[in-house]
């Protein structure tokens, strides 16, 4: 939650334009929403692929205005 709030101020003060999270699951997110944060991350990067399509947190996402993004950490050969 620290890391997060760092994020806010540099978002706040013009530092940088959005924030996101990585390999955040529902229950993550869930936390930092509880949290009530002043602003909510802009994307979730999670290792997503037709193998592992991860509904739940993309339904989370979807509920919250959060960007989901793959990212195949496996390399397909």
């Amino acid at each position: 939650m620290e890391a997060w709030k760092a994020i806010e101020e540099a978002i706040q003060a013009g530092k940088i334009r959005s924030g996101g999270v990585s390999n955040y699951g529902v229950h993550h997110l869930q936390e930092l929403i509880n949290s009530k944060p002043k602003i909510l991350p802009s994307i979730n990067q999670v290792e997503l692929h037709p193998f592992l399509q991860r509904k739940d947190i993309d339904d989370f996402c979807k509920e919250h205005g959060i960007y989901l993004e793959g990212s195949p950490l496996t390399v397909w050969r």
